[in-house]
């Protein structure tokens, strides 16, 4: 055994012997002002020397427990739709279901394209209508249903491409 090990288990028998008067001494240590100071800088300094393995711990354990995990996430989002749905509006698009709820107002409730209302999408596709927004510059523009969302996505949202689309099926009939 060498040294370094023969410490450590020095150390863990002491600590086992006499825990009670290490961990009053600890504590008594802790809880003066002047040391406080001194635990708060151990403690940022250790957490930034460590910070990398801890990171790769979790994502060690992540993708052990990827399964674990999305269901959780999805329980979680079943039990509360309604924070769950502001959350993902807030966070992809960054409006409010309350906005959300005015831009289909504004469009007389349906998809300004194909004219599907939101009550036929939400019983064919089991959502509401989509927010369509400017991939560049994350502008919301509106509310489509599925196809056309889609669509638009197909085609880059490049208005040449849609002429050019649109010259072709004429060309067609």
């Amino acid at each position: 055994m060498c040294n370094i090990e023969a410490a450590r288990l020095y150390q863990r028998q002491y600590y086992q012997k006499h825990k009670a008067r290490v961990n009053a001494t600890a504590k008594a240590w802790r809880s003066k002002p002047e040391n406080r100071q001194k635990q708060c800088e151990y403690t940022q300094k250790s957490y930034k020397k460590h910070r990398q393995k801890r990171l790769l711990a979790r994502h060690r354990y992540g993708l052990a427990h990827k399964e674990e995990e999305l269901t959780y996430g999805r329980k979680y989002n079943m039990l509360r739709p309604e924070k769950s749905r502001r959350h993902h509006l807030m966070r992809a698009y960054g409006i409010t279901p309350e906005d959300y709820e005015t831009l289909l107002r504004e469009q007389g409730g349906k998809c300004p394209i194909c004219s599907i209302t939101n009550d036929e999408h939400r019983k064919r596709f089991e959502k509401p209508l989509f927010v369509d927004h400017n991939h560049k510059t994350k502008k919301v523009r509106g509310l489509l249903c599925d196809k056309c969302n889609n669509g638009l996505g197909r085609f880059q949202d490049s208005i040449p491409y849609l002429e050019r689309a649109i010259e072709y099926l004429k060309r067609g009939i």
